[in-house]
C-alpha cells in the first residue's frame, strides 16, 4: 500500500468495492460514501504490512457501514422518543 495513489486504489479496487457497499447499504449516494470513506481511511492510516489489500479494504467498508446502520437506529429511536 506504500506510496499508492488515491488514484490506483480506485482503478484496482473501486468496482469491487462499490458494489459491496451497493449490497450493504441498498443506497446509491450512501454507497458512494462508504467508499469514498474507506478510502480515506486507507490513505490515512495503511495496513502495518502486506498482505490481502482488498480484504482489508472489504473489512473497513464493512465497519463504517455497521457504523451507518448503528447511527441511523440511534436517531430513528431518538426521534420516536422526541415525537
Amino acid at each position: 500500500m506504500h506510496g499508492a495513489t488515491p488514484h490506483d486504489l480506485m482503478a484496482s479496487h473501486g468496482a469491487a468495492l462499490r458494489a459491496l457497499a451497493r449490497g450493504l447499504v441498498r443506497d446509491t449516494q450512501f454507497a458512494e460514501d462508504l467508499v469514498q470513506d474507506t478510502y480515506i481511511a486507507a490513505l490515512t492510516r495503511p495496513p502495518a504490512r502486506g498482505g490481502d489489500l482488498r480484504g482489508w479494504l472489504a473489512t473497513i467498508l464493512h465497519r463504517r457501514a455497521s457504523n451507518l446502520r448503528r447511527g441511523e437506529a440511534r436517531r430513528a429511536l431518538r426521534e420516536s422518543h422526541a415525537a
